[in-house]
């Protein structure tokens, strides 16, 4: 009897924990099916979407992120096949089942010939293609001008015959661009105007793009675009490197917030938006915008909206721009408005450097080389302009007074050996052997200095660096451009007298450009004379800050 209880307790048992584990087993298949859920779920939700949008630009969203859901996987012909299904429940929706069909078959076409899936390929190739062109000619058809689908159907069959190299590209190009200026001028939401650019600019038509881009921004302005949206715009291009369309759109808010905003927020406004263009070594940058930015800075808000970074900012901008009298004047203002700042020897210097070069003004150079030679503190702009003081002083022919300077530097050096001590130690030798001053650097002195060169304004040569903000023991680049007059078919032939402080370069006569790197740190000139048989050409100046 106990063996008969004992046994039936077992079996009991045993049915409990088969029943257990066939629930267990349930419960984890719909656990991992509401898991699964979500993912399939999402294809029903965006077609829910697009059936009940109010209109096709409104399904739009939802066509475009169900595209990406199938495009990622690469099974195109699954969502014709949920394409097909859409344009049965919904009738107005055929212009937009047709066009996504098109693009879909197209995009299958760009796949299986980077894949190499030549078999699936030439299988299918030909009746691919035809469905492309019948689907986008059925929407074409089927919508107006002033839709977006009309008009990226239309994008889509000048891509189709270009990439096939078949058909009149240039008449379905023109018919394009005719489309996309008759829906701007309709008003119609601008997007497609950018995206048609964006293609167009990648295809290598920069001129049809930059119509194409202008009309959007037109378009943006023309609609009354709010701030936040007309300074996200400017942001996209400023990115994309648009600068013309950035600045176009940064000038409409401008002028908008210039009307709307507090001083002090426009004042932010204004500074974010010049800082974005000031120069810089790495980056996207326009001097001259940014300059033109800080003026309206200047106009709007005062002069109590430069600080000392700024300030120093707008003159580093401005040398940069190559407007040397601007710069002199606003390191000077640094120099007035804030006699202890972090800029001072470097303020010092370039200014010392532009009233010498740029203004022809030597007392107005000395002024600014002797306060500098004088501090207490030796830094590399202040070796430079003992430098500078001995070099014109000998320039001058006053010997003694050189040999003074020069010496100051060797002093302060302390047996550093850097370029402005080895050229020091280039000026001393050739006093002491009774030698003129080195050829190239005599003539650029002779003409930045002399009054008979004074019509030599720095306009007929340029000069300019891969970086101005280089660290010590790296490359860069220093190249000019001369304009020389045309003299029929014999081409001029030019020498290029590089002089001053070129570091571990020492270009040829031939060369004009030069590849060079500093060893030490601090503000450095290099000059350039460009003369052709006839004479000099002009000549320049640059200024490099080694870190």
């Amino acid at each position: 009897m106990h063996m008969k209880y004992q046994s039936a307790t077992i079996h009991i048992k045993a049915h409990f924990l088969a029943l257990f584990l066939l629930l267990f087993s349930f419960i984890l298949g719909i656990c991992s099916l509401c898991m699964a859920a979500p993912q399939d779920a999402k294809p029903a939700v965006l077609s829910k979407q697009i059936i009940e949008a109010d209109s096709g630009e409104a399904a739009f969203p939802a066509f475009e992120a169900l595209k990406e859901l199938y495009y990622n996987d690469h099974n195109y012909s699954g969502f014709i096949a949920l394409l097909e299904s859409l344009s049965q429940k919904k009738k107005v929706l055929a212009p937009f089942v047709s066009y996504y069909t098109a693009l879909t078959r197209y995009r299958q076409l760009e796949y299986l010939e980077s894949s190499q899936d030549w078999n699936t390929y030439f299988s299918n190739v030909d009746a691919y293609r035809q469905q492309t062109l019948d689907e986008l000619q059925n929407t074409i058809q089927a919508s107006a001008v002033d839709e977006p689908i009309h008009v990226y159907a239309k994008l889509l069959l000048w891509k189709f015959h270009r990439s096939q190299q078949e058909g009149d590209q240039e008449a379905l190009l023109n018919d394009l661009m005719n489309s996309v200026f008759e829906y701007a001028h309709n008003a119609k939401p601008p997007a497609p105007l950018k995206d048609v650019a964006d293609t167009l600019l990648k295809q290598g038509l920069k001129s049809k793009a930059a119509q194409l881009y202008r009309a959007y921004v037109d378009s943006i302005i023309a609609a009354g675009a709010k701030e936040e949206e007309l300074k996200s715009n400017a942001e996209i291009f400023y990115k994309e490197g648009k600068l013309e369309l950035s600045e176009a759109l940064f000038d409409a808010l401008i002028e908008k917030a210039s009307l709307t905003y507090p001083k002090e927020k426009l004042a932010s406004l204004l500074t974010e938006i010049a800082r974005l263009f000031m120069y810089k070594d790495k980056g996207l940058k326009d001097t001259f915008y940014a300059e033109k930015v800080l003026q309206e800075l200047q106009k709007k808000v005062g002069d109590s909206a430069f600080d000392e970074t700024l300030t120093y900012e707008r003159a580093f901008n401005l040398e940069k721009a190559k407007e040397y009298t601007e710069s002199l004047t606003r390191y000077t203002g640094l120099l007035t408005q804030y006699p202890e700042t972090t800029h001072l020897d470097e303020a010092m210097f370039k200014a010392g450097l532009m009233y010498a070069y740029v203004k022809r003004d030597l007392v107005g150079a000395r002024e600014y080389f002797k306060l500098l030679a004088q501090k207490e503190r030796n830094s590399p702009q202040a070796f430079s302009s003992s430098y500078q003081l001995g070099l014109l002083a000998q320039w001058e022919g006053n010997i003694e007074e050189a040999k003074v300077h020069y010496n100051e530097v060797i002093e302060k050096a302390k047996g550093r050996d850097t370029s402005t001590v080895r050229l020091t130690r280039q000026r001393l030798k050739e006093i002491e052997e009774a030698k003129p001053i080195e050829y190239n650097l005599k003539m650029f002195l002779d003409v930045a200095l002399k009054g008979e060169y004074a019509s030599y304004d720095m306009s007929k040569v340029g000069l300019e660096a891969s970086a101005y903000r280089p660290d010590t023991n790296t490359e860069l680049t220093v190249t000019s451009n001369a304009y020389v007059a045309p003299t029929g078919c014999m081409q001029v032939e030019v020498e290029y007298l590089w002089s001053g402080d070129t570091g571990g370069s020492a270009p040829a006569t031939t060369e004009p450009s030069f590849t060079t790197s500093y060893e030490s740190p601090g503000t450095k000139e290099v000059n350039l004379v460009v003369v052709s048989p006839s004479g000099v050409i002009d000549r320049n100046f640059d200024i490099l800050d080694v870190r």
